[in-house]
């Protein structure tokens, strides 16, 4: 008999100390955590996936690789590579795990990525042989080989941890802080109060009273609506206003509390109270190398793994790898300037610059070749 672990690929509900319930449809509900998920999805899906052919020293990309067409244009029959790039990202950063089912010909060609949402997967490993299988709704079987699978950190080597799980406590207080401050316009911004009056009153009394004050004050367009009071009738607010409840302070917290979260940079998501860069190009390199690169290095690795043949793997031939270069664009001026610093050093030619800003090369092959200064020379030539 067989001995396996059985891993759920999909938490539901998670508990927090707010009483929220902290699902992935409800944080998505949240501006600034739709907002964190939609700059890393939609940045990691819009740089390049290329596939590379390795031969020596030299590197070219390999466009007539399967793996290049599914990846940067065609997947299945209803997405581009944009939008099932950006899909897995997201399923992986909200659930933990970004699931595609790898449809191979007989040779053994991948020839489709089929997205497969992360409720429908379970992941099961063998203890005895070691081997990690999937299966899709309780009932179909998919080998390790067969399934392109992101996700992120987690304990067990075998699924990642999504972002309910690691932030459900962070999570219930930004949207309890949320209901409470759309509960407390909706109330007026005036909250619960009490009514003093010196005589006894009668029950319809009373009812008229009550129901007189909240009609006036049941709602945030009533707010600053004038009460006309009798000469004994009191009324003083039991409940905190806005400043004293630090409603928005807790918001301008609850930034960057997300942004910790989803390790993106607070000013990313609209907190502009501090900025550590002085340029746009510094703010996009920390951006990338401490938001991005992990996930696009998620995807090159299992990309490598399971898009390439075991020939192509033993013999080093090829790779995948995401432009970056495509992020970090600069103003005009800086651009130019560093392109002409890498053509005179000779570490660039023309016709490379050309094709970075979707230019034709140069007529006649000129623009390939590599240029020095002529007053430059190698150490042994100056000897």
């Amino acid at each position: 008999m067989t001995a396996e672990n059985t891993f759920s690929g999909l938490s539901v509900t998670v508990s927090n100390d707010a009483g929220q319930s902290v699902t992935p449809n409800t944080v998505v509900t949240d501006p600034k955590i739709w907002r964190g998920l939609n700059l890393i999805a939609r940045d990691v899906a819009r740089l390049p996936l290329d596939v590379f052919r390795r031969d020596g020293d030299s590197r070219e990309k390999d466009t007539k690789h399967p793996a290049y067409s599914l990846l940067n244009r065609v997947p299945n029959t209803y997405q581009t590579g944009y939008k099932f790039r950006e899909l897995l990202t997201l399923h992986a950063i909200v659930y933990g795990n970004g699931f595609a089912q790898i449809v191979r010909q007989g040779s053994g060609v991948p020839v489709a990525l089929v997205p497969i949402h992360p409720s429908r997967v379970t992941i099961s490993l063998n203890q005895v042989t070691g081997n990690k299988s999937y299966i899709i709704d309780s009932r179909t079987k998919l080998m390790d080989t067969d399934i392109l699978h992101i996700f992120g950190l987690g304990f067990d080597g075998l699924r990642g941890m999504g972002l309910c799980e690691y932030g459900a406590q962070a999570l219930g207080l930004e949207l309890a802080a949320r209901q409470f401050g759309s509960l407390f316009f909706a109330q007026g911004s005036m909250g619960s109060f009490v009514i003093y009056h010196p005589s006894n009153l009668s029950n319809t009394a009373k009812k008229n009273i009550v129901n007189a004050v909240n009609e006036l004050h049941s709602s945030n367009k009533n707010a600053h609506k004038a009460i006309l009071l009798s000469d004994a009738l009191k009324i003083e607010p039991l409940s905190i206003n806005a400043k004293d409840a630090q409603l928005i302070e807790l918001r301008k917290f609850s930034v960057r509390e997300i942004a910790n979260l989803l390790c993106v940079p607070p000013h990313k998501l609209g907190d502009d109270s501090s900025t550590s860069f002085s340029s746009l190009e510094q703010e996009n390199q920390s951006y990338l190398d401490q938001s991005l690169d992990p996930w696009m290095r998620n995807w090159e690795s299992e990309c490598w793994a399971k898009l390439l043949t075991e020939k192509q793997k033993t013999n080093d031939t090829h790779f995948f790898e995401f432009n970056r270069g495509a992020l970090l664009r600069t103003d005009l001026s800086a651009r130019f300037s560093a392109y002409a610093t890498a053509i005179t050093n000779g570490w660039m030619s023309r016709d490379e610059v050309r094709r970075r800003e979707n230019m034709n090369p140069i007529p006649g092959g000129k623009g390939s070749e590599f240029i020095l200064p002529l007053n430059m020379a190698t150490v042994d030539q100056q000897q």
